[in-house]
């Protein structure tokens, strides 16, 4: 097949029968085992473990399965690899109480979830609402930076946290910054080459906007450059990839 050329849909699975859910994030723990993290269909939170054959693309069975926020409203779902089996969470609940945590877990590169958290850290939050969206970047050293939006307040948000090898979390953010007095619904953020540069992305009432920021060798968030407005009457989600 040509470069660029888009063929036919290979396989697909249905990794576990409780997952109806817009919610959904998907990462790779090594060769041929990958991760996903979602809201399922009774609004908790899940992660689920597969192997994807990566010569013929074929899908099997699932590996594992964790229902690592139940019996609450899961909104927002992101995760990233920290290092070795160590990984790090960011998602928010809504129905006991609007917050928003990272937290770190143990997955084996097998596929093998230790159904536990090694550490947490509950976020800051303006006001008493739900946070509808999340994503989480690592800068350097142990810091990561991780934005969201809160629904309700309407703010976009974006902290740094300092989070070690084994999972260790810092007892309390490093640095934060509102970057939109809008955030409605999706945010993704990236970084701009391999600059101290990064970008986000998110929907200002149906626009999509994306903006840029500047975090310095000393951990400092620096203020959000105007953005630019590159699509109107937005309605869905917006992810840098």
């Amino acid at each position: 097949m040509s470069k660029g050329n888009i063929g036919s849909i290979i396989e697909r699975v249905d990794l576990v029968s409780n997952n109806f859910s817009w919610n959904y994030n998907c990462i790779k723990l090594s060769g041929g085992y990958y991760m996903s993290a979602f809201k399922d269909n009774d609004s908790d939170g899940r992660i689920v473990t597969f192997a994807v054959n990566e010569v013929t693309g074929d899908i099997g069975s699932t590996i594992d399965t964790w229902e690592y926020n139940p019996n609450e409203t899961n909104n927002s779902t992101k995760i990233i690899k920290v290092s070795g089996t160590t990984y790090a969470i960011v998602y928010s609940s809504s129905q006991t109480a609007d917050l928003i945590y990272v937290k770190t877990f143990k997955v084996s590169n097998a596929g093998v979830i230790t159904k536990s958290f090694i550490d947490s850290l509950t976020l800051p939050v303006t006001n008493n609402v739900p946070q509808m969206s999340s994503d989480i970047i690592y800068i350097s050293g142990n810091v990561y930076a991780i934005v969201y939006s809160e629904m309700n307040a309407s703010l976009g948000v974006v902290v740094t946290v300092n989070i070690t090898s084994a999972g260790a979390i810092s007892n309390a953010v490093i640095d934060s910054l509102d970057f939109c007095p809008v955030s409605r619904s999706d945010v993704s953020i990236t970084r701009v080459g391999d600059t101290d540069f990064y970008a986000i992305a998110y929907i200002d009432n149906r626009r999509c906007i994306l903006k840029g920021l500047s975090i310095e060798v000393e951990l400092r968030l620096k203020a959000i450059d105007d953005g630019i407005i590159f699509t109107q009457s937005l309605q869905g989600h917006t992810k840098f990839c």
